[in-house]
């Protein structure tokens, strides 16, 4: 189920992003379980971080789709 919706959805993000036969998803995936209010905030930051991780945009806010995001920021 996994590889169908993550097949699906990089196709999908690829055509806005008006990308080709680039990779959009890791290849693993993994659980995590939160150990405590630091790993949390860990977690969220790598979270909200992704998108610049990933060059889609330079600062968290700038990711439409992100809980950062500020419109007209």
């Amino acid at each position: 189920m996994l590889h169908s919706w993550k097949s699906f959805t990089s196709k999908e993000a690829n055509k806005i992003l008006k990308r080709v036969g680039q990779t959009f998803w890791q290849s693993e995936s993994y659980d995590h379980l939160i150990r405590d209010d630091d790993d949390r905030a860990r977690c969220v930051a790598y979270t909200i971080n992704n998108p610049v991780s990933a060059r889609l945009c330079a600062r968290p806010e700038d990711w439409q789709w992100s809980s950062a995001y500020r419109a007209g920021s």
